[in-house]
């Protein structure tokens, strides 16, 4: 997914790669940096704006068609307050008998009965408990607010309930929301306080068990805090350090944009060069239609290449060739420049544009274009390849029944050899510090070609991603670019704050999902001023 529209609420099951597995999963909340769709806020004027209508059918000569029938008024207000009963208690037992009562058959079905209880069961675990705000209804909706006990972020259910009795739940979504003006923290006026407070952030998150791995923070590019948490491997009490090498999924996606400015910036392509140009994918057509910058900014409509042909053909995935082999040649899903949607398709063919345009192959083009020059002398691509102490091993907690089990994604399914130019790499905190001070101080693009890469592209359809950067990041949209990683077994996250007179950089990586997210919102939160040298 695009990890700027990541995180969703649940709506339906998501294939998610898992360094190289695909496994059927249910987006999980975090309570992380998740933008939330427009309008949820606290005042929560989509509920208080009039629900469009469904179309309406041809004029008849009869009388009006009545008006489809609503819940009585409180009913999905009920139904909200229900699901804060269930993340406010400790009883995971009791999930199971509400996924049975209190959703409609339809939703179960197309949801999955076991992936809506362990959905429902990983929110509880995850927020800690609850602490209620308001519950805005009309007519079969309802939204309630809430903050978490553990991330202390806020969020949202969001429900719609049937129109007839017993008014059981036909949607679910549980999303990030922004905080009410009335909850606003006060920020810790020194530096030195800021950083103690980050501190014990994540060593509460660690103790709960929901946050394993390293944050570091960068003022100016010169590291000010660099500190690990949990274990990197639980078998052997094997803890993390400020060196451990963690998977970085999506944020290959920024090494694979720069390789292709980087070229652009040598005369040997264009963004706007037709696909076609290079590999004539899906088809003649469509080809001629895709863009470089299509590509590069998830507008396209290509799609993932996570299918059953990948599941089917994992344990030879070892360059691009033969991950190009699998691709089903589906067409766009839409007309090409005029939607963000995450394009796991479109950064393959872009690596495969960095070998044919460059001659070189596409990983060692990485390691000695970017990783080289940006003195990121832990990180590599071959990860698959070969063990390595010092790499943190992913891991996840599955629902069964009434607790919680802890899987190692290596006993699951088989990776590839080597990942895809979207997910390939292995990084340490302290070298994605020294590549965003790469990037800034145009030692692997120009300032000019930078500032390119990280400006929104409206123009076709990406208000909320650049060339291989997500940009305005925070939920209130300030100027934080960066890119995040997200998927069962890891996360990862870098930001650069260019909103302050001094630019701060947050780097989170974790070998568990979601979580380091809420970790580095939370940073960037008590960073909204230059705080005072003390």
């Amino acid at each position: 997914m695009v990890e700027n529209q990541r995180r969703l609420s649940y709506q339906i099951p998501v294939k998610r790669p898992v360094a190289g597995w695909v496994l059927t999963a249910i987006a999980i909340v975090g309570f992380a940096g998740w933008p939330m769709p427009a309008g949820l806020a606290q005042s929560s004027p989509r509920l208080n704006a009039p629900i469009p209508a469904p179309p309406s059918a041809p004029p008849s000569s009869t009388s009006p068609t009545p008006a489809p029938p609503t819940a009585p008024a409180g009913k999905s207000t009920e139904r909200v307050d229900e699901i804060f009963k269930l993340l406010e208690t400790g009883d995971y037992a009791a999930i199971g008998a509400l996924v049975k009562t209190s959703f409609t058959p339809d939703f179960i079905a197309i949801r999955g009965e076991y992936d809506l209880t362990s959905y429902l069961a990983d929110c509880k675990r995850r927020t800690g408990g609850i602490r209620r705000g308001k519950i805005n209804e009309q007519g079969n909706d309802a939204i309630g607010f809430f903050q978490s006990n553990l991330t202390e972020l806020w969020g949202a259910v969001e429900v719609s309930v049937e129109s007839n009795p017993p008014y059981r739940m036909s949607s679910l979504q549980v999303q990030r929301a922004k905080s009410p003006k009335s909850a606003a923290a006060l920020t810790p006026a020194s530096e030195k306080a800021r950083l103690a407070q980050v501190s014990n952030y994540a060593a509460k998150l660690a103790k709960a068990e929901v946050f394993s791995g390293v944050i570091a923070i960068a003022r100016n590019d010169r590291p000010i805090f660099t500190k690990a948490y949990g274990m990197a491997d639980r078998s052997f009490g094997t803890a993390n350090t400020v060196d451990t090498r963690f998977q970085v999924g999506g944020i290959d996606k920024s090494f694979t944009a720069i390789a292709i400015a980087q070229l652009v910036e040598a005369g040997k392509l264009s963004y706007d060069d037709p696909l076609g140009k290079f590999i004539e994918y899906p088809d003649r057509v469509n080809a001629g239609k895709i863009k470089i910058k299509h590509l590069l900014s998830h507008t396209s409509g290509l799609g993932d290449y996570y299918t059953s042909k990948y599941g089917a053909n994992v344990r030879r995935l070892k360059d691009l060739q033969s991950y190009l082999s699998i691709l089903d040649r589906r067409p766009p899903d839409f007309e090409p420049g005029t939607t963000l949607q995450d394009s796991s398709v479109g950064y393959l063919l872009l690596g495969r544009i960095i070998e044919l345009v460059s001659g070189e192959d596409y990983y060692e083009y990485i390691q000695h274009r970017i990783f080289q020059p940006a003195g990121m002398q832990h990180s590599f691509q071959d990860f698959l390849q070969r063990s390595n102490p010092k790499s943190a091993i992913p891991y996840e907690d599955y629902f069964d029944k009434d607790h919680f089990v802890t899987n190692i994604y290596g006993y699951v399914s088989p990776p590839p050899a080597r990942g895809a130019p979207d997910s390939a790499t292995v990084s340490t905190v302290e070298d994605l510090v020294r590549f965003v001070a790469a990037l800034r101080n145009g030692k692997l693009i120009s300032p000019a070609t930078y500032q390119l890469m990280t400006s929104p592209k409206p123009e076709i359809g990406a208000k909320t991603f650049g060339y291989g950067f997500m940009v305005n990041k925070s939920l209130d949209e300030r100027d934080i670019i960066g890119h995040d990683g997200d998927a069962l077994g890891l996360c990862a996250e870098y930001d650069l704050i260019r909103d302050l007179k001094e630019p701060y950089t947050v780097v989170v990586l974790s070998n568990t999902s979601t979580i380091g997210h809420a970790v580095a919102e939370t940073i960037i939160s008590l960073y909204r001023s230059v705080p005072a040298q003390q």
